[in-house]
């Protein structure tokens, strides 16, 4: 048997009952010995995940995580047989997670987020290259040495940001078959700090526009964003979009009951 990774994991926490009844009852802390980082009082996720970066600098693997993702039991074995199958392929990847967007803008990996009370994607295999991934949880290595953009505020869209900048270093991006829980609320509004980190970006890569984002493409003139931000906007005055908290569900019954364990 090969001896267990050298990992550790990061999460920007806001509410401690979610972080103990969702990423803290993962079975991964007591399956391995897995340091842990969590960051209060951030005021970006850029600023958490650069804190975990440095604090985790000799670690081959950092995972970086919502408070509300439940980790299943056959996790940390999906992530052991991507990272050798990357490694059998010769691949010198740059962020890995387990929800993403093609250069297409198709969908790429398998999640359950409780904000949309459905399941996103579907078993698979192999690795999938993508163009972003979804910022609920991502895959980094240390010694690549790369911090976040501290000048992307807030907590969006920071997983496509930095996305590209791996493939700007020639390092790609991947979508594992690793299924989480993602115990999220309901997604209200694109407006507010989303809107800020959505223009910081289209002036930031304006040469490389559009850049996939989960939640729709980042382009020029924004105009597929307008479109979702005006449907969310619309949709919550006419009291369309229940008011879900984050955590409300219980990530152990919705693994069993999906297979994730």
């Amino acid at each position: 048997m090969n001896p267990p990774l050298n990992i550790a994991v990061v999460a920007a926490v806001s509410d401690s009952d979610i972080l103990n009844s969702n990423l803290l009852r993962s079975p991964i802390f007591s399956q391995i010995d897995t340091p842990r980082y969590f960051v209060t009082g951030a005021n970006s996720a850029a600023e958490a995940y650069n804190q975990g970066l440095e604090q985790f600098a000799d670690k081959d693997v950092l995972i970086l995580v919502h408070q509300d993702v439940y980790l299943p039991r056959n996790w940390y074995q999906h992530l052991v047989d991507a990272l050798e199958e990357l490694a059998d392929r010769k691949v010198d990847w740059g962020v890995l997670g387990v929800f993403g967007k093609t250069s297409h803008g198709d969908n790429a990996g398998r999640v359950w987020d409780s904000g949309l009370d459905r399941e996103l994607g579907e078993a698979f295999t192999t690795p999938v290259e993508v163009e972003t991934l979804d910022e609920l949880l991502l895959i980094v290595k240390p010694q690549d040495r790369l911090a976040f953009d501290t000048d992307l505020v807030g907590f969006h869209l920071f997983a496509s940001d930095y996305c590209a900048t791996m493939r700007s270093k020639g390092k790609h991006s991947y979508a594992i078959h690793a299924p989480v829980i993602h115990n999220s609320k309901r997604t209200q509004s694109l407006g507010g700090d989303y809107a800020v980190a959505y223009r910081y970006l289209q002036k930031k890569w304006h040469n490389e526009l559009p850049l996939h984002a989960v939640c729709g493409a980042i382009t020029k003139w924004g105009i597929q964003y307008k479109r979702i931000r005006f449907g969310l906007a619309y949709r919550r005055i006419l009291k369309l979009i229940p008011n879900q908290a984050a955590g409300s569900k219980n990530p152990i019954e919705l693994a069993r009951q999906l297979g994730y364990e």
